[in-house]
Order: C-alpha cells, then sequence, then structure tokens
C-alpha cells in the first residue's frame, strides 16, 4: 500500500511539473503579447514611430541614425530648411539599445536619393555589436511587427530577457498602472520628426560641468573590428539601392576626451577601417562643455544649433553645396549654480565622519595636474559606523559629489544616505562594501543625479528613493542599468 501511495504522488508531482512547463511560457507569451502596451509613455516608447515614419515616407530622405546625442542633438526642421528636397527622419534612441538595433530596424527603409548619416556615441559600447534585450521589449511593446527586422542572434538576447518583461506588465496590469516618466525622459517630448523638444535642457546641469564617468576616449580599441565590418556591409547594401552612407561623430563635451592627442590617431585609423565616407572631423564635434545637458553626449537647447550649424556645413561640402549656412549661434548659457542645489535644512549629524583630504590628480590634459579635494571618512567612522549620511558640506565646503575613495571597501557600512546636494556618484563608490544593504536618494528627480553604470559593482544593496519616483528612476537614462535594485524608500 505504502508502494502504491508513493507512486501516486509521484504521478501527481509528475503532472503538476508538467503543467507547471507548459503553463509557465504561456504566460510569458500572454504578458507579452496580449497584456495591452504598458510603456507608450516612456522615452523608448518613441521608437515605433520612429520607425514607422521612416517606412512611410515617400521620396529622398535624411536619415540620421544613432543614440540618444542624436535625440538631443538633431533639429530637423533646420536640415530640412537646408535641403528641401529631403523629408528627414530623426533614427536616434538610446545608446543601450546598441547601435547595431537602429541600423538592423532601418536598412529595409533605405531607398533610391535617400542620404543616411550614422552617428554613433564615442564609446566602446555604441561602437560594437551590443544588443540589449530587455529594453528592446520596452521598445517594441506594441509593435511587434518590429521583430521581423530583428536578426535572429539577437532574437536569442530577446527570449533570454522575456520572462522579466512579461513580469514587468502583468505587474502593471495587476496594480491598473502603466510607466508615467516625468521629466525630459518622455514619449511626448519627441516632435514628428523625433527630435527631442530641448526647451527643458538649458544649461549644463553636470557637476563640474561633465560625466567623470563617461569618460570620452579615442583609442583603436574603441572600434569594435566585427561592428567596422557590419557598418561596411550596411553601406554596401545602401550604395546598392542608389543611397548614400557618411559616418559623423557626434557631439561630445571637451572636458570629458581624456586625451584629445590620441584625436587624429583615430580619425586616420576609422577612415581605413570603413568602405565609406566620413563627413566632417572629429575636432569640430568636440565642444565646450557650457553646450551640454545631462551628460557628455547631450546638447542644451543652445549647443543643439551649434552642432547643427556644423553637421549642416559638413554636410553640404559632401554634396558640393557651397550655399552659405545661416543659423545664428546663440550665446552660451551659464552652468547651474551649486547653490541652485541646496535644500532647506541640514539632516544629517554625521558632519564630524567626514573630512577633506587635499591631493594631486591627473587632468584631462597630457601631463598636466592640479590638486583636488576627496572627502573622506574619519577611522573611527570608517571602522564603527553602520549607517551615514552625507552632509550638505564639510569644513564650509559644500558637499556635491560621493567620489570612490568616500566608501569602497568599507566593510561595516549597511546603509547610506545621500540628501539632495548629490548630483554625482563616481564608478566603483562601493566596490568592496560587502555589509551594504541600501542606498537612499532623497532626490526625487533622477536627472539631477549623474551616475555610471558600475556603481553596484560588488554589493547586493537596493537603491531606496521617494514614494512616487520608483517610476521615474527606472526608465531615467541613466539610472535604469540598475531598474531591478530600485525600490521605494520606507517611511
Amino acid at each position: 500500500m505504502e508502494e502504491k501511495g508513493k507512486m501516486k504522488r509521484q504521478i501527481r508531482e509528475g503532472i503538476l511539473f508538467l503543467m507547471m512547463i507548459l503553463i509557465f511560457p504561456a504566460m510569458i507569451a500572454l504578458g507579452i503579447f496580449f497584456i495591452p502596451p504598458r510603456y507608450d509613455n516612456t522615452f523608448l516608447g518613441e521608437l515605433k514611430e520612429k520607425r514607422e515614419r521612416l517606412a512611410g515616407l515617400e521620396g529622398k530622405k535624411i536619415v540620421l541614425i544613432g543614440g540618444s546625442s542624436v535625440v538631443f542633438g538633431v533639429d530637423s526642421e533646420l536640415i530640412h530648411r537646408e535641403f528641401p528636397e529631403y523629408e528627414v527622419v530623426n533614427f536616434g534612441m538610446y545608446a543601450a539599445l546598441g547601435t547595431k538595433v537602429m541600423l538592423d530596424l532601418s536598412k529595409d527603409y533605405i531607398r533610391e536619393g535617400d542620404l543616411v548619416l550614422i552617428i554613433p556615441e564615442q564609446q566602446s559600447q555604441t561602437l560594437s555589436m551590443y544588443f540589449n534585450g530587455e529594453y528592446m521589449w520596452q521598445a517594441l511593446d506594441g509593435a511587434f511587427g518590429m521583430l521581423s527586422d530583428i536578426p535572429w542572434d539577437n532574437k536569442k538576447a530577446l527570449l533570454g530577457a522575456a520572462p522579466q518583461f512579461s513580469a514587468e506588465k502583468w505587474k502593471y496590469l495587476f496594480t491598473g498602472t502603466v510607466p508615467k516618466p516625468s521629466g525630459v525622459y518622455r514619449r511626448d517630448s519627441f516632435d514628428e520628426y523625433g527630435d527631442l523638444d530641448s526647451s527643458e535642457a538649458v544649461s549644463n546641469i553636470m557637476v563640474g560641468g561633465f560625466d567623470e564617468n563617461m569618460p570620452i576616449r579615442f583609442e583603436k580599441e574603441m572600434l569594435e573590428e566585427g561592428f567596422a565590418d557590419y557598418l561596411n556591409q550596411y553601406a554596401k547594401e545602401a550604395k546598392e539601392r542608389g543611397a548614400a552612407v557618411w559616418y559623423h561623430f557626434c557631439p561630445m563635451n571637451a572636458r570629458a576626451v581624456v586625451e584629445e592627442s590620441d584625436v587624429d590617431g583615430y580619425y586616420e585609423y576609422l577612415q581605413r577601417c570603413l568602405d565609406f565616407d566620413i563627413a566632417g572631423n572629429p575636432h569640430d564635434c568636440i565642444m565646450e562643455a557650457g553646450w551640454f545637458y545631462d551628460t557628455n553626449f547631450h546638447l542644451n537647447s543652445a549647443g543643439k544649433r551649434v552642432f547643427m550649424k556644423q553637421l549642416i556645413k559638413d554636410m553640404k561640402a559632401m554634396l558640393g553645396d557651397s550655399s552659405p549656412t545661416d543659423i545664428e549661434i546663440p550665446e552660451m548659457p551659464a552652468a547651474e549654480s551649486d547653490d541652485k542645489r541646496s535644500v532647506p535644512e541640514e539632516r544629517s549629524e554625521d558632519g564630524s565622519c567626514f573630512q577633506w583630504e587635499t591631493e594631486g590628480v591627473e587632468t584631462r590634459v597630457e601631463g598636466s595636474r592640479e590638486e583636488k579635494n576627496i572627502l573622506t571618512l574619519s577611522h573611527e567612522a570608517k571602522t564603527q559606523k553602520e549607517e551615514l549620511t552625507v552632509p550638505l558640506s564639510c569644513d564650509g565646503i559644500s558637499i556635491r559629489r560621493v567620489n570612490a575613495e568616500l566608501f569602497s571597501g568599507n566593510k561595516k557600512i549597511r546603509r547610506i544616505i545621500l540628501q539632495e546636494n548629490i548630483g554625482f556618484i563616481e564608478d566603483g563608490s562601493f566596490n568592496g562594501c560587502d555589509s551594504l544593504e541600501v542606498i537612499e536618494l532623497l532626490e526625487s528627480d533622477p536627472e539631477k543625479i549623474s551616475v555610471g553604470q558600475k556603481l553596484l559593482e560588488g554589493t547586493d544593496c537596493r537603491i531606496a528613493v521617494p514614494a512616487g519616483s520608483v517610476n521615474d528612476y527606472k526608465l531615467n537614462y541613466m539610472w535604469s542599468v540598475y531598474g531591478d535594485r530600485i525600490v521605494e524608500a520606507k517611511e
């Protein structure tokens, strides 16, 4: 009898397991394809509109392909004014999707007479075959016909990201909510060309005028060999259809360029690697910090006009057009004042735990050094404190940044609170913080804090943000990489 009962249990468990195997994929597919779109309001929700414009236009087109530097840096109306015989499509989106997928999605819609400008950001990620399945699902949501333009090798990455994406859609369905990002990173910030309305991006808001987590390098290793081959194949196919393809450098913050002496060598190397023309040169795309907004590649509204004048001049030179480019250059905006980020009152009793150390650091200019104040913890704080709030100032000097030296390697700390004065968190700031459980941010607007992509390496901590800001952080250009760690702060 006992053996029969055991056999029956095993059969029931086997049937249950088989049902789970069959039901789980069905639930994933239902979540993805049958739950109504949830990401229409987001920055990535614009991709379907861009592709529809690209596919639907008749006649000659100027198509600009790249990441968000194209979104922030292009004024399609100005281009159309200078080249009225062409329609213009801003086919820039988000560097974290990868440049390749934007080319994949565009190539079937490039026709005779078109001009295509490939404008990737000067980063190893965007100069490679990189593809991100998680972000691509958000962009595909509600427009799954785009799947036909994505090659099989990238579809495998989509399959891997499918369970998480489906779970997110089920969660939104059960809570009756959809992501509604605030700030400039939302779908209704785009116009009919696919350009971003830059009226909210009026000045440089980065601490120190540039993002140190995003250095701009001109080393040969930046360009992945397979990606160069892919670009050449794309240009060859476009040429066979009667279109012209040019490479152009994106706008780059001069303060973030590591060694400008490498630029010419890289430019010559790129010319040898590509079988098609480069319009303009990189020096003209390296611009003063005052023209940028929140990253080293995102221009503010004034900077956009400066870049547009240069881009149009480069395009005219390629076409043999000697007509003047009459675009008035505005005055460079003043950088956002440090005082603008002040908070009403000090919310930290930990001021005595912090101190400044002055040390010499290498500058961006080769062979030059300057003194820099580095915020550090006292020995007592490092060895005894499990919770710390970074104060507004130390010894009368405002604290605007968390540098890597402050907490990295701290084995004791469990909770760190960063107030609204913090505008920059350096990559590696929490490396080796084995006990760290939560980083709490009091700032509700993620656009006001620059952060890199290697913030939490070696930790399992969560990032707690103010109530009502969770979606803003998860969908933000810089913070989305930490989406699975972001939670609402407890009262």
